[in-house]
């Protein structure tokens, strides 16, 4: 049977935990998936490991470094139907996942949220686990006030949900959040499924997570206010343009007349927008 779910998996500079991670892969109890795998740039023995992969499931594209987004993208361009689930290098899934997802995703929900846990050190964490939500809509508000988590990797989603009309973060810090925002809000339907289908690594010393504070939220502030000049929504442009003003007024520069051309003190609160704009 050939599988509705396709793991996208950006690679750069894993050769630590690329292994376990195909591992992961292949050693799944039901074989029915596919994977594409973006190696961007990786100047470790990354390569040389996915050169060894052979499996026929598996498609490896190479590409010059452009970050983890433009990798994810180049993956999901390489799918045109079906599920696709958003597998870092640095993690690994649970033995049973393609199973569970394969029967979850028989009803055809456009989204399937399943739980997920933390590793650091070899040692298992806590859960990622959301709390249930009865409309995709809601979900999309759950995640934009931190209530949900704001992670591509919980999540299965339907390949069609990727049009043309979803806005594709610039920055990377906050992409995630940004994206899923997006997509549930386009979602008509979603499922909550219990099982812990994947381990997520916290002591990946190259991650993304690592960076000052100050520079992650300034990425984090630019994506919002991308986000909310694509929407035209107030609520996403505000939360930008609050985390710009907590963590450098810098943030606003790029942003200074496209704030003011959405319809300023009627896009911003009045005080706010006057304090973001002013010399």
């Amino acid at each position: 049977m050939n599988s509705e779910i396709t793991f996208l998996i950006p690679v750069y500079n894993a050769e630590a935990f690329l292994p376990e991670c195909l591992s992961s892969l292949l050693g799944q109890s039901d074989p029915s998936w596919k994977a594409v795998i973006v190696d961007d740039g990786s100047t470790d023995s990354s390569p040389a490991i996915l050169e060894n992969c052979t499996d026929s499931r598996i498609t490896v594209i190479r590409q010059p470094n452009a970050g983890p987004a433009a990798a994810r993208k180049t993956a999901l361009n390489a799918v045109g139907s079906g599920y696709v689930l958003f597998l870092d290098a640095d993690d690994y899934l649970s033995v049973e996942a393609v199973r569970v997802l394969n029967q979850a995703s028989r009803s055809g929900e456009d989204i399937i949220v399943f739980t997920a846990q933390k590793v650091k050190g070899g040692e298992l964490g806590h859960f990622v686990k959301d709390p249930l939500a009865e409309t995709s809509a809601a979900y999309s508000d759950a995640i934009f006030t931190r209530k949900a988590h704001g992670c591509l990797w919980n999540k299965l989603f339907r390949r069609d949900l990727f049009g043309e009309d979803i806005m594709y973060p610039r920055y990377g810090y906050g992409e995630d959040r940004v994206m899923c925002i997006q997509l549930a809000r386009k979602a008509r339907s979603l499922k909550f499924v219990d099982d812990v289908l994947y381990y997520y690594r916290k002591d990946n010393p190259s991650g993304l997570t690592k960076r000052r504070r100050r520079s992650r939220k300034l990425m984090e502030a630019r994506n919002y206010m991308d986000l909310g000049k694509w929407t035209g929504e107030r609520k996403y442009m505000a939360k930008g343009a609050w985390l710009a003003f907590l963590y450098g007024r810098e943030a606003l520069r790029d942003y200074r007349n496209e704030i003011k051309g959405l319809g300023g003190i009627d896009t911003l609160p009045a005080r706010l927008y006057l304090r973001l704009t002013s010399n």
